[in-house]
């Protein structure tokens, strides 16, 4: 996928690669130890590290900004916030700690549902949990991403928010039609359009 200037890369946070690379090392030692100790725990150790590294798919790789909206690229599919749905944006510089978290938290980032009591349930979707960007939707569903850069992500969704509420807000002429002829039914509508 090409990266230009509407393309936000998800950069990974101090936090998320010290976990890779402690929690990968704590993993390969815990097997070789048990390997020759106890295969049976070895073999569930190796299936957390696969479902661990299998995690990769739903991490973020970027964020794209299009006029249709937001899209969170992922390796599986990717996720969609449509412009139209976006009430409030608002860029966060704090560490977002969860309460209650349903989500992948492995070794390449942070991906699932998040639940703070000030919000509620939120959708995250983040290398990190720092320098996040925070969206409300008009139907109360929160999103956490931490794109690069998050200031200029942030102004370009509100301006292409602004952008589009003009448009809505623009009065269309109303098109009218009258019709020529008498009482025959060989009459003709004419289109009278005033710009």
């Amino acid at each position: 996928m090409k990266e230009g200037d509407n393309y936000y890369k998800a950069p990974f946070g101090g936090g998320t690669v010290f976990m890779m690379l402690f929690g990968f090392i704590v993993f390969i030692i815990m097997i070789i130890v048990y390997l020759y100790t106890n295969p049976f725990v070895a073999v569930f150790l190796i299936l957390g590290l696969i479902f661990s590294i299998f995690g990769f798919i739903f991490v973020p790789r970027g964020y794209r900004i299009t006029d249709e909206g937001i899209i969170i690229i992922r390796l599986g599919s990717n996720i969609r916030i449509p412009i139209y749905e976006i009430a409030v944006i608002d860029y966060s510089r704090g560490m977002w700690w969860p309460h209650i978290n349903f989500f992948y938290g492995g070794f390449f980032g942070y991906a699932g549902a998040m639940y703070k009591s000030r919000y509620g349930w939120m959708k995250v979707y983040s290398k990190r949990l720092t320098r996040m960007v925070f969206i409300t939707t008009v139907y109360k569903n929160y999103f956490l991403i931490a794109p690069e850069r998050p200031e200029n992500f942030v102004e370009e969704v509100e301006k292409l928010m602004t952008d589009r509420e003009f448009l809505d807000s623009e009065e269309k002429e109303p098109i009218e039609f009258t019709y020529r002829g008498g009482d025959t039914d060989e009459g003709e509508f004419a289109e009278v359009i005033d710009y």
